[in-house]
């Protein structure tokens, strides 16, 4: 059975090139990136009007199902709506931002890797008598964000490979 997953965007950007037909509204969307062929068949619903009496360079934002024609994108809207506040722009472009900023960071290395090193360091870097390594040095030895990296601490204290000294963000091997 082949089963086609409808994907939706959301899109965010000023309103240019409108042509109303009897059937339907199609539009160009300017999201200062490029443009995107919009077309929002009507249905007779009061939302028609909305989007045929919506003027030109004003800003909207559309959801609907992305599509190639001819090598260009276009979307088959589903729900417009003009935009009144503009933090609502301001919002959506530093989404995409963050989005972008996502999707460039490099991937973070496996749990289980992380783990070992972690237990390397705390292991190559503690004699019997110190006071242990602290979260700060653990942190600055291995490249993973805070959640990742108490994550795996807590894993090896959980599987008794080390210790976290009692009062303190330290950690010692549990034998040697």
């Amino acid at each position: 059975m082949n089963v086609r997953t409808r994907v939706q965007v959301r899109l965010v950007g000023q309103r240019w090139a409108v042509r109303t037909f009897s059937e339907k509204v199609c539009f160009q969307l300017d999201d200062c990136t490029r443009h995107v062929t919009c077309t929002y068949w009507l249905t007779g619903l009061p939302s028609d009007m909305d989007v045929a009496t919506t003027g030109e360079s004003n800003f909207i934002e559309v959801v609907g199902c992305p599509e190639v024609k001819d090598c260009r994108p276009s979307v088959i809207v589903s729900n417009f709506r003009e935009i009144t506040n503009f933090n609502d722009v301001t919002q959506h472009y530093l989404y995409c931002i963050y989005t972008h900023l996502d999707l460039r960071r490099p991937p973070s290395p496996s749990s289980a890797k992380l783990i070992e090193d972690v237990y390397e360091i705390v292991r190559d870097y503690t004699d019997e008598g110190d006071p242990g390594l602290t979260f700060r040095f653990i942190a600055n030895s291995v490249n993973a964000t805070e959640p990742v990296l108490r994550a795996a601490i807590n894993k090896l204290i959980e599987q008794r490979r080390i210790l976290r000294v009692i009062g303190d963000d330290r950690y010692i091997l549990a034998h040697r």
